[in-house]
């Protein structure tokens, strides 16, 4: 489920490419404003909410593969940083939404994928832009082991199902 994140359909380069610039131009906004851990931590728990969503509502018979769930995570953190510091969040919703689409619209796009990541993201940093202060760090901490403790059990349930 993790791995998935990291590997990609060849067939298609130019969706590779985009990817990979996206997670590049949002990683270089997000991680200074997190740090390192902080950032890691989401970008991998988006990964995993992606692979959840896929898992769930997709077909288990066809594999997914690529990094649009963690893209995904990584707007849905960047929606909840631009909305939190009081931002305008017109563009990055249009974004959002434009991309989102495209899963309905054009083939080999999992738009589960992109769906489980968008939550985790935005579950992600609404937990950080509510714990941003010191003496919150449990709360802070609590609430992402809380994420993992939700896509754990969906996991699980999902995986007893298919016994």
């Amino acid at each position: 489920m993790l791995t998935a994140g990291f590997v990609h359909d060849w067939t298609g380069p130019f969706h590779i490419l985009l990817n990979s610039y996206a997670i590049w131009i949002f990683g270089r906004i997000l991680e200074p404003l997190l740090g390192p851990v902080r950032f890691l931590v989401m970008y991998l728990t988006a990964i995993i909410g992606g692979s959840v969503a896929v898992m769930w509502l997709s077909d288990p018979q066809v594999p997914v593969v690529g990094a649009s769930g963690a893209l995904f995570g990584l707007m849905g953190a960047y929606f909840i940083v631009v909305r939190s510091t009081g931002g305008n969040s017109t563009q990055i919703f249009t974004l959002i939404a434009i991309n989102f689409g495209l899963g309905f619209f054009v083939s080999g796009i999992s738009w589960e994928g992109h769906l489980g990541g968008l939550v985790t993201g935005l579950a992600i940093a609404g937990i950080y832009s509510q714990t941003r202060q010191r003496d919150k760090r449990v709360q802070q901490i609590f609430g992402v082991f809380l994420v993992w403790g939700v896509l754990y059990g969906l996991t699980m349930l999902k995986i007893s199902s298919w016994m």
